[in-house]
């Protein structure tokens, strides 16, 4: 159990640090204009529809990259991580490439406020340059994660956080760049992040040094073992980050105010569904070590799962507690923090299910459930979700906070579904050896 415990904890602090850029823009331009968050939200969300796809990369080598190391086969180790980093280059200028092209025309398209619209425009107008430097961020995240000392991957996004904290209040309010000033702020840190990423590779301690990156060793096989693990993921991903960002569009026609409200929640679930995700990918990565040790897998995700359980339920009670003091920070002084009191209450529970769902998806999809697992979200979110919604939205009796409720059923609907997945498939795939 303390062994799951160390290697969770990196991952689920450098997730929370990648969440953290997000966080820190909210608080400083809640400072100045708490209706600037809605212009953000909108185009984070979008932003996540678009990053997923570095997934097709990178998510493969996560999966491939601890299996390898604990077989120390380091032909293998060399073919994925040279293979890894030089594919994420045409990926990182193609994803650049679509969203600074089609995301005004996607935000107008789907805004249902035009200051709203402004606003998104502005953040997003910078924003888009991240995706030159996302896929790198990532690919370095992954490689630190193979070896036996997680937190040198943890440490790469840490980087990134604390630029972003620092740069943040000088570009915002010292240069007087405001809106764009915590956009650029973020695209900084993450060119500090990619630096950093390359200068570790200088250091012994990282288990990994450029002795690994060897573009002889390029593989037209291994680039196609990285896209079959990897492509689900980031379908997966898609189309989770899909049905969000329907649902903020959805939540735009109640106004600048919840838009603004829902935004911060969204970072929120989303920081601590990829908390949960950054458990799940210690654990997969564990586990992919496991399978050449031959140790017993099954206990390993049993125990995994109960004490995520119990972790996220202590979460979200404390966010239920601190939800008015949430409330006053970043909504106090733009006159609606009742309202966002009452919905981040709501909230609260709906992050207990949220974090456990993204766990068993993870989980399952890297220990060789993936297309269940997209066929089955694919189903269960624009079969079932999304069109609950729409139809719910379309009462004009039903005010937001119904709306948010019927949000809270359904997850807890999902999150039974999954449970009993995970359970039943980690019994019956694998057997004590």
């Amino acid at each position: 159990m303390r062994v799951i415990i160390y290697n969770s904890l990196a991952a689920t602090l450098g997730m929370i640090c990648l969440q953290l850029n997000f966080l820190i823009d909210y608080f400083w331009l809640s400072r100045i204009n708490s209706d600037y968050l809605s212009g953000v939200a909108v185009f984070v969300t979008f932003f996540a529809v678009v990053e997923c796809w570095t997934l097709v990369i990178n998510g493969g080598s996560i999966n491939l990259l601890p299996r390898f190391y604990g077989e120390k086969n380091r032909k293998k180790l060399v073919q994925t991580i040279s293979t890894s980093l030089i594919f994420n280059v045409p990926l990182a200028c193609v994803l650049f490439a679509v969203a600074f092209v089609f995301f005004r025309t996607i935000i107008m398209s789907f805004s249902s406020s035009s200051e709203v619209t402004e606003y998104a425009i502005t953040y997003g107008g910078i924003g888009v340059y991240n995706f030159l430097l996302v896929p790198f961020v990532v690919f370095f995240v992954s490689l630190y994660r193979t070896t036996k000392n997680p937190f040198w991957s943890m440490s790469v996004l840490l980087v990134v956080s604390i630029t972003n904290m620092i740069l943040d209040p000088v570009l915002i309010f010292w240069f007087e760049w405001g809106l764009e000033g915590a956009a650029w702020a973020t695209v900084f840190a993450h060119v500090i992040g990619v630096i950093y990423g390359i200068v570790l590779l200088k250091i012994k301690q990282t288990n990994m040094d450029f002795s690994y990156v060897d573009f002889r060793g390029i593989s037209k096989k291994m680039l196609g073992k990285i896209i079959k693990l990897g492509a689900p993921v980031s379908v997966f991903y898609f189309v989770f980050n899909l049905s969000v960002f329907v649902l903020i569009s959805i939540v735009g026609k109640y106004g600048v105010e919840v838009t603004s409200i829902f935004g911060f929640q969204l970072r929120i679930v989303t920081m601590l569904a990829v908390v949960s995700g950054g458990h799940a990918l210690a654990v997969s990565s564990m586990a992919g070590n496991m399978i050449g040790e031959k140790k017993d897998i099954r206990a390993f995700l049993n125990k995994s799962g109960v004490m995520l359980i119990v972790f996220y339920g202590v979460l979200a009670t404390a966010f239920y507690i601190c939800s008015d003091t949430f409330s006053m920070i970043l909504f106090g002084r733009a006159g609606y923090m009742s309202l966002a009191t009452d919905l981040n209450r709501i909230v609260a529970v709906f992050l207990f299910f949220i974090a456990m769902v993204f766990y068993f998806q993870i989980v399952l999809m890297y220990m060789g459930f993936p297309v269940r697992i997209f066929i089955l979200n694919l189903i269960i979110s624009f079969g079932i979700e999304v069109p609950f919604l729409i139809w719910m939205n379309s009462y004009k009796g039903y005010d937001v906070r119904t709306f948010y409720w019927g949000m809270l059923l359904l997850k807890m609907l999902v999150f039974t579904v999954y449970a009993g997945n995970y359970f039943h498939l980690v019994q019956k795939k694998f057997k004590r050896p």
